[in-house]
């Protein structure tokens, strides 16, 4: 098979020139990276090569900056509660400062006491010891910490609800002193978005366009245009349902899971802004001065299979060179299908399928067997994608952890019904097979037949709800086997598994739903453990043969 040779993902001018710098690796929301990971060292990791940094606020994601003057980068972690500065290859703490005065505060000792209580428990006394800390974070807290972004100024930029002052922030925070990366966090401007009530609708996602302008989309499809020293520019509102924009609300319909919006933004270099609310999927237009949704400037709308959820996915961009089709990817919200939609204009020869939108390019279900597919379950958790192809892992299992332990379940199968049920879940998933969610597939998009070919399977696990591809074509991700996390690597070309490390039995290598991300200097990194802390996979090279 040959490898892929399709232009990759524009270099963003705006953004910090990193192997990490937002949510989902880049504005494409591609979850693959030009930098290269340490791939298959021939031997198992040794104990002194997996490191766990305890973390004294809540963390759920590692941006790195560019290159300072002194050839050091910066990785910035927390956001919600506190906002960390690390040495991005020492990991030494620079600087932290407070965000908002809520949330999870522990000294590493407490930290390490904490996990290792809730290593010596198991069931419903585990996930009552592990969940709590983390769920005082949940609603105003993690749903921003991951789609911060880090930009070309070294520049933190973060989005923040503060309920307590009843407004919502676009925060950005520095260098006190310019170019030293040591030293203190500096809050350089804010701007509180007017008309903005986070007990009514909360910032979920920010991102900048190619053209340097940030954008602040709430749960209830308000979205902002922002200029980067913080001047509003613009402002639109989709069609929404406002009842089902706020989490922690009374009632089942204001759980996350089912919020207006609850995808993050998936951004083109041609202004195209691509929104997956619940009913329909958008592209408005960012015309350098304000948003379009006129089809004359290339804005459209088409209804997808949204269910009552929507999807789970962020929409993922494929095809980036002149000669290539450009698509924009998604799973279904009813089923675990893939679609993909036409993101530019449709091709004039391009007939349609039956009985379907004219956009909609190609359906294809994300079948991963008879033996590990969940019954009634739906993809959550957004898919890779690199050249024209695209990553399904199975993120439901068969088994629910949380009903036969009894704790808050009311979904049937193998999916979730809330928060606390995905975390339950997600604590349950390397306890027995049952449990672990297992098997994914590589589909090819065919620009010939203008559909997807089948390219491989797998039956390993993926605990890593968002793997990540590197510039070697190595899909990296957190599996799990006989109750040992381990970080495995499988040939994005041809589905055979390349390596397999094994991490520890403790829940602090759990990812828990987060990201796997490799740093500029090779390292897998992950926020694993809940949140609780920054787990490191650095192999030391090996000694030189003596002369």
């Amino acid at each position: 098979m040959k490898p892929n040779t399709r232009r990759p993902v524009p270099k963003h001018p705006f953004l910090a020139d990193s192997s990490y710098t937002t949510g989902h690796v880049n504005v494409a929301i591609a979850l693959n990276t030009p930098a290269i990971g340490f791939g298959d060292i021939g031997r198992p990791l040794s104990a002194d090569e997996i490191s766990w940094l305890p973390a004294g606020g809540y963390i759920t994601s590692i941006r790195y900056s560019g290159v300072y003057p002194d050839g050091r980068r910066v990785a910035w972690t927390g956001g919600g509660s506190l906002l960390y500065k690390y040495d991005a290859d020492s990991r030494a703490v620079l600087a932290e400062t407070e965000v908002l005065p809520i949330g999870i505060r522990m000294t590493a000792e407490a930290v390490r006491r904490h996990v290792d209580r809730i290593d010596s428990l198991s069931g419903k006394e585990q996930l009552a010891v592990a969940i709590p800390p983390i769920s005082t974070d949940l609603a105003p807290v993690v749903y921003t910490i991951y789609h911060n972004f880090v930009s070309n100024e070294n520049e933190q930029y973060l989005g923040v609800n503060d309920l307590a002052n009843k407004r919502i922030q676009l925060r950005v925070y520095g260098d006190a002193v310019e170019g030293d990366p040591a030293s203190a966090i500096a809050l350089r401007r804010e701007l509180t978005l007017p008309d903005a009530d986070p007990f009514k609708a909360m910032l979920f996602s920010i991102s900048m366009t190619f053209d340097g302008t940030v954008l602040a989309m709430l749960t209830d499809g308000t979205l902002f245009a922002i200029s980067r020293d913080l001047k509003l520019l613009d402002r639109i509102s989709l069609a929404h349902d406002p009842i089902n924009a706020t989490p922690g609300a009374a009632g089942k319909d204001n759980e996350t899971l089912n919020l207006f919006v609850r995808n993050v933004l998936s951004l083109d270099d041609d202004g195209g802004i691509y929104i997956l609310p619940r009913d329909y999927l958008h592209r408005v237009q960012w015309t350098g001065k304000k948003f379009s949704r006129d089809e004359a400037d290339g804005a459209w709308r088409v209804a997808y299979d949204s269910g009552p959820r929507g999807s789970g996915t962020s929409p993922n961009m494929m095809g980036w060179g002149d000669d290539e089709d450009k698509l924009i990817i998604l799973s279904s919200g009813t089923e675990p299908y893939v679609m993909a939609y036409w993101r530019d204009k449709i091709p004039h020869d391009w007939k349609g399928l039956p009985g379907e939108d004219r956009r909609l390019a190609a359906r294809a279900p994300a079948y991963y067997g008879d033996e590990y597919h969940a019954k009634g379950s739906i993809k959550e958790f957004t898919n890779a994608v690199k050249g024209y192809g695209v990553f399904f892992g199975n993120d439901m299992a068969v088994g629910n952890y949380a009903r036969d332990v009894g704790f808050v379940s009311t979904a049937e199968g193998g999916g979730y019904a809330s928060m606390d049920e995905f975390l339950a879940f997600a604590f349950g998933v390397g306890k027995k097979p049952e449990y672990t969610p297992r098997a994914g597939l590589k589909l090819e998009w065919n620009p010939r037949s203008r559909s997807f070919d089948h390219q491989w399977r797998t039956q390993r696990s993926f605990a890593t709800m968002l793997p990540i591809i590197d510039g070697n074509d190595v899909l990296y991700y957190i599996g799990t086997e006989n109750g040992v996390w381990t970080l495995e690597g499988i040939d994005w070309n041809t589905g055979q598994l390349k390596f397999k490390y094994e991490l520890g039995s403790s829940q602090r290598f759990n990812p828990v739903g987060t990201a796997l991300e490799i740093a500029p200097n090779g390292a897998l990194d992950c926020p694993c453990g809940g949140g609780l802390g920054w787990v490191r996979v650095l192999p030391k090279p090996a000694a030189a043969p003596a002369s």
